[in-house]
């Protein structure tokens, strides 16, 4: 089987958001495809490594900090010791934040892109209802030039993959929503509430 690395900050196997599940559901998905080891910057404690042990076996993670989540500039310092002696034929990057990743990857691996979201659009929904707004800053065209580095994006939802594809090609475009596992039920005929399951995230 080819070698796939994660970048990424996500703390995938805790559960309980939206980006958390996806991660975790794209790698229970390709565990059986695919050697994976996931770069992990951020907390990392005892009980963490249970938790790997028990839901993801397969996985090897290399923490790169366990005590606080790294930021960017951090990140990538730590990633390129981990990195120098090792290569991937595959590398998928968790958010467009750790693109700075890019220059100290060995051997020309496959990179992909997985967007979660478009910046550029997330910063003119905020601005527009006057909400604040903490993350990183990206005008459209800085943007889509750090898109260009990549061999693949991924994207969660329609609207982007065709801007993406509107500018890149839809060659390059890979439209992969987040996906749910559940029990199926069969619903009500009636119903008179409804509840929004959400993490905490202020948009929801």
């Amino acid at each position: 089987m080819k070698n796939l690395l994660i970048v990424t900050d996500i703390d995938f196997w805790r559960g309980g958001a939206g980006h958390r599940a996806r991660l975790s559901s794209m790698i229970l998905f390709l565990k059986d495809k695919l050697n994976i080891t996931v770069a992990y910057g951020g907390t990392f404690q005892p009980h963490d490594i249970a938790i790997f042990k028990t839901n993801y076996p397969e996985i090897a993670v290399e923490v790169l900090e366990n005590t606080r989540r790294l930021n960017f500039r951090e990140f990538t310092k730590r990633f390129e010791a981990f990195i120098t002696d090792k290569t991937f034929d595959v590398v998928i990057v968790e958010y467009i934040e750790l693109f700075t990743v890019l220059p100290y990857l060995n051997g020309n691996p496959l990179t992909i892109l997985d967007t979660h979201d478009l910046v550029s659009d997330r910063i003119k929904s905020f601005r527009e209802n006057n909400v604040p707004y903490h993350g990183i800053n990206l005008t459209e065209e800085e943007e889509f030039r750090i898109f260009s580095y990549f061999d693949y994006i991924i994207a969660i939802q329609e609207h982007d993959h065709q801007k993406i594809s509107e500018r890149m090609g839809e060659d390059r475009v890979l439209l992969v929503p987040y996906s749910v596992s559940y029990p199926q039920k069969k619903p009500r005929a009636s119903v008179q509430h409804v509840g929004y399951i959400a993490s905490e995230y202020q948009p929801n």
